[in-house]
């Protein structure tokens, strides 16, 4: 029996510019032991993402995005295919749905960014 196709996650460029402020960020409050555990959290959790791609939520109110919390963040994604495409990466204290809406022409961009390089 052939084996499934293991899902795979993919960050996008605003993503990871997103990890590069939540370190920074960290980093000067907490210092750099702080940070690079917090990092850890996320690198586990897109581990753990690929291993079980079903604890992602899905958001109703915009359409095709899945979510899921890492500390005190809501990192979202969507699903292309089998993958995961982790767009963006936004604190809990902001106005997920507003932030978003405001960022969504930029995230499909994105989308389709990620979609030719995985291709």
């Amino acid at each position: 029996m052939a084996n499934a196709r293991k899902t795979k996650v993919f960050l996008a460029e605003r993503a990871v510019a997103d990890l590069r402020e939540i370190e920074a960020f960290s980093t000067e409050k907490w210092g750099k032991v702080t940070a690079a555990r917090y990092l850890d959290a996320f690198d586990k959790f897109f581990t753990l993402v690929e291993a079980e791609p079903g604890i992602l939520l899905a958001t109703p109110a915009i359409e095709s995005l899945i979510t899921h919390t890492v500390e005190k963040h809501v990192v979202v994604c969507t699903k292309w295919n089998d993958d995961v495409l982790v767009l963006t990466i936004v604190h809990s204290s902001r106005e997920l749905i507003t932030h978003l809406d405001r960022l969504w022409p930029t995230l499909r961009s994105e989308v389709e960014i990620l979609k030719k390089r995985i291709q």
